[in-house]
């Protein structure tokens, strides 16, 4: 019984104060919030909810070749650390390469991919191609407006978002961009 008053108790917080104060007020994490609430989890709050549970550990922040993070801006990048070594058309490529996918940009129920930057060595003679910023080429993909709660905002991310940007940048991206280069 106590807790579920506490819990009522806080959602009223919430309700009264907004979510980012109530957190301010009680010197917790607005993830931290959400959790003992049962709040649902908005595209609005989703920005800056990501980058404290990347920040803290509690989303990942490497997936296979890629480290994602938050830039200053507020964006989530996706960035290669060492050079993605592929074979294209008989040509032996280094590359490297910064992905903008921000999930709920700008509190938008879109997932936007944007080149940040792009450079490819080619074999033997490191001749060096470099690419500038591609923003909106790649286009957006709809996502869901808002979650029940955090644990299910914590399993799309896992389970949908970071798949699907992967998938984004290894079967349409990077193609795309070595189209553009080497044909």
């Amino acid at each position: 019984m106590i807790i579920k008053e506490s819990k009522e108790s806080l959602i009223g917080m919430i309700n009264s104060l907004g979510l980012t104060d109530t957190s301010k007020m009680l010197g917790l994490p607005i993830y931290e919030v959400l959790r003992l609430s049962g709040y649902e989890v908005t595209s609005e709050i989703i920005p800056e909810l990501t980058s404290d549970l990347i920040i803290d550990g509690l989303l990942p922040s490497k997936h296979k070749e890629f480290t994602i993070g938050y830039d200053s801006d507020g964006i989530l990048s996706w960035s290669t650390l060492d050079p993605i070594r592929t074979k294209y058309k008989n040509k032996n490529l280094s590359e490297l390469l910064i992905v903008y996918a921000t999930p709920y940009w700008d509190g938008d129920n879109v997932l936007p991919f944007d080149i940040e930057f792009y450079e490819a060595s080619l074999g033997k003679d490191d001749n060096v191609l470099e690419d500038q910023p591609l923003a909106g080429e790649f286009g957006a993909v709809k996502l869901p407006s808002k979650f029940k709660n955090l644990e299910e905002y914590i399993t799309f991310f896992n389970e949908k978002y970071i798949p699907k940007v992967y998938k984004m940048i290894m079967n349409n991206i990077l193609p795309l961009i070595r189209d553009r280069y080497f044909n």
